[in-house]
């Protein structure tokens, strides 16, 4: 990669699908930064990704039975819109915010 160039992703919301003690399918909104080098304008994008996980040992794990159970599960249905934070339409479309620690 070029000096200065990076790409970084901030998950800036989420929609929980399923949930049980052991697994959980949720939709993530996603803010994506990118810059191509050390003098090239940064640029954003919101993206939306839709991920299981489940509870193995003592952390939860990413799972592709997880996630192909929530691809299943959301088939028939819309992809929830993508919506900037601090939208009306961000809770509208059944956002969660994530807030960052201060």
């Amino acid at each position: 990669m070029p000096s200065g160039a990076y790409m970084r992703i901030h998950v800036i919301g989420y929609q929980v699908i399923d949930a049980s003690p052991d697994q959980v399918s949720a939709w993530f909104l996603s803010v994506e930064t990118q810059k191509a080098g050390e003098t090239a304008e940064e640029k954003g994008s919101y993206t939306r990704l839709l991920l299981g996980a489940k509870w193995e040992g003592t952390d939860w794990k990413l799972s592709v039975k997880a996630t192909r159970h929530a691809q299943e599960a959301t088939a028939d249905e819309p992809e929830p819109k993508i919506v900037a934070p601090g939208d009306a339409a961000f809770n509208a479309a059944g956002w969660t915010a994530i807030r960052q620690a201060s």
